[in-house]
């Protein structure tokens, strides 16, 4: 009998600490550029007026910049926190997971504000403080709901491969880099060799066709064999591989793990060891794309570490894409995420959600 009660006690202490691990909080770290948005309504008109491409992403010098916010500031909606991987990061922590966003940030009004934002969603902000003023971005609004993006760099310009140390990796599960880090293309490769000698899953989101297009050869050839999780919408794909969006998630299939391609309200396709599945989308009345990507990356990643299924894994993500393009810019509102947990908990496969 006593034996059977040591068994029995034995057997309760290998089961609770395999729960343990299994319900462990998952640390994300995520990399990128500490941006404010200014978000502005224009028609195309606008558009026409700039240099560039509809629905991109392109850097432009500080006299460039301000042309196009303040001397338009009656077009201004708002500004407030942005930046691919922030966006992403600030979701991670909405929806109950460790996070920490690592960047170089200005030493300045703008950064203060940035810095504090983070602290107010539950994001650990170590970021490097520099003289140069923070990174800031024009998200131009046109009457189809579509964002195009002009960047003034600032402290990001000194953002480099020397940043990029072990330490910022310990205790930690996954780093996520955002494309328009390939702009500092040493600091990618860097940090992503790093997190693997560390153990960490990664995921990257290629960002910008723009950027698809300048850095493919370094894409294919060094970077994505790093990589298990990537995100890219259906332009992006193409301009990496020339190809639609399911044979595109095929073929990154053979250097990515697992392979995102979301295709607006159309959904997404997500492929991994050979296997190519379509997912739906949620409904939602669009009135600012800013952040959809962003935010969808957010939810997906949330189930690749709990071990849910592509199919969960991108419902969640389509619940907060849909969630984030119903409101201006790249941020849901609190009122917002409390239904948004409600409707993630009521899965029933799923485990509850610390969230906000």
């Amino acid at each position: 009998m006593l034996s059977n009660l040591l068994n029995l006690i034995f057997s309760l202490f290998i089961f609770s600490s395999f729960n343990l691990n299994a319900n462990e909080t998952k640390h994300v770290i995520a990399i990128g550029a500490p941006t404010i948005d200014f978000l502005l309504d224009v028609d195309e008109s606008f558009l026409d007026s700039i240099k560039g491409e509809k629905g991109g992403c392109e850097v432009v010098d500080w006299p460039t910049f301000k042309s196009i916010v303040h001397e338009n500031r009656s077009f201004l909606r708002r500004y407030a926190t942005g930046g691919s991987s922030a966006n992403t990061i600030k979701g991670l922590a909405s929806l109950g997971l460790e996070a920490s966003f690592f960047g170089r940030i200005g030493n300045d009004d703008l950064g203060e504000f940035f810095f504090n934002r983070l602290l107010e969603i539950g994001v650990t902000p170590e970021l490097i403080r520099t003289e140069k003023p923070t990174q800031q971005v024009a998200c131009l609004i046109t009457p189809d709901c579509q964002r195009t993006m002009r960047c003034f760099l600032g402290a990001t310009l000194e953002f480099s491969d020397h940043d990029i140390i072990p330490e910022i990796f310990e205790g930690k599960h996954l780093v996520h880099i955002e494309g328009y880090a390939l702009r500092h293309e040493g600091l990618v490769k860097k940090a992503f060799s790093l997190a693997k000698e560390k153990g960490l899953k990664t995921s990257f989101d290629l960002g910008a066709h723009e950027l698809a297009r300048e850095y493919k050869d370094s894409l294919m050839k060094e970077i994505l064999p790093s990589v298990d999780v990537l995100f890219a919408n259906q332009d992006e794909a193409f301009a990496l591989t020339g190809l639609d969006p399911k044979e595109a998630c095929e073929e990154l299939q053979k250097m990515v793990d697992t392979v995102v391609i979301l295709i607006g309200k159309d959904g997404c396709f997500v492929g991994s060891k050979g296997t190519t599945s379509h997912f739906g989308t949620t409904p939602a009345e669009m009135v600012d794309s800013t952040g959809a990507g962003d935010l969808f990356a957010s939810g997906f990643i949330y189930g690749y570490l709990k071990g849910l299924s592509h199919q969960e894994s991108a419902q969640i993500g389509n619940l907060l894409g849909g969630a984030v393009v119903e409101e201006v810019g790249a941020e849901i509102s609190d009122e917002r995420w409390e239904r948004l947990l409600h409707k993630i908990r009521s899965l029933e496969s799923l485990p509850a959600l610390a969230g906000k």
